[in-house]
């Protein structure tokens, strides 16, 4: 079963879009803001894909990707963005699409799907790394 790291500082968005992805069979796990999922991967948790909302209290969702100690496993996670407004200067190497807000939902579940069958391929990474052998590093 495939794990989607959620991070939604808006209760009723999170908990609507943690139910709708979880009737798609993928397990969810919740964060209300940057900090929280940063906390979750530094305690070595790796989720096969991050859907991150960019405008968040305490850690947004662009401090999130621009942190220098957790971007080695963002570089590895699918991320899709989340936005109610601009998203320029976001990672390309991180952040794999961009999706308004509200999500269209139909397009929500459709890129969800197309990043986690992409993540079932051996893709090398820019420096010659396999991606799937590097996660596996990571989650020992």
């Amino acid at each position: 079963m495939k794990t989607i790291l959620l991070v939604e500082d808006d209760v009723f968005i999170r908990e609507s879009l943690a139910e709708l992805l979880k009737m798609e069979k993928y397990k969810v796990v919740e964060a209300p803001n940057g900090e929280k999922a940063k906390t979750l991967l530094l305690q070595g948790f790796i989720p096969d894909l991050i859907v991150l909302d960019l405008l968040m209290p305490v850690m947004s969702g662009e401090q999130f990707l621009q942190d220098f100690e957790i971007r080695p496993v963002l570089e590895l996670i699918p991320v899709i963005v989340l936005t109610a407004g601009l998203s320029s200067g976001l990672p390309p190497k991180i952040v794999r699409a961009i999706i308004a807000k509200p999500p269209n939902i139909e397009k929500l579940l459709q890129t969800v799907r197309i990043l986690l069958s992409y993540s079932d391929l051996s893709i090398t990474r820019g420096d010659g790394v396999d991606r799937k052998d590097a996660l596996k590093n990571l989650r020992k």
